[in-house]
């Protein structure tokens, strides 16, 4: 039987760790191009050419309470200012093997801002430019 605790998703970028996280999805993670790009020529043959591609994009969702947006909006990049970080990337799944480290990662934007009746996200995209990705499943 497998086990889940989302609290025991560890994650954090330049030593900022992450935590209060919006309710349902709250880590996406994907490479933005497939690993393989086809091309079927008009006679019906296929090509398949390996992607040299390998950056991934990191999709972050906090509450808009979270300590943690505090902490990421003051890292935003700012070209006035001329600011923009790059620091190590983590995730581990501790309920089980599925971890993502990037030596790089980057901030692509400040957060979209909304307020309504309800508790609104505030999400965080970083850019991961080399990363470790293992899909893993539930541990031992």
């Amino acid at each position: 039987m497998y086990k889940y605790n989302p609290k025991r998703i560890a994650a954090s970028w330049n030593n900022v760790p992450f935590e209060g996280y919006m309710d349902g999805t709250f880590i996406e993670i994907e490479y933005i191009e497939k690993a393989v790009l086809t091309h079927v020529g008009g006679d019906g043959v296929l090509s398949a050419v390996l992607n040299a591609n390998r950056v991934a994009k990191a999709t972050v969702t906090f509450a808009q309470g979270s300590p943690t947006n505090d902490q990421l909006t003051k890292m935003v990049p700012d070209a006035s200012a001329n600011r923009f970080i790059t620091a190590p990337f983590q995730i581990a799944d501790l309920n089980g093997n599925t971890v993502v480290n990037s030596q790089e990662a980057f901030l692509e934007d400040q957060p979209k801002v909304a307020f309504g009746k309800e508790i609104t996200p505030r999400q965080y995209v970083f850019y991961l430019p080399d990363p470790k990705i293992v899909a893993g499943g539930a541990g031992d």
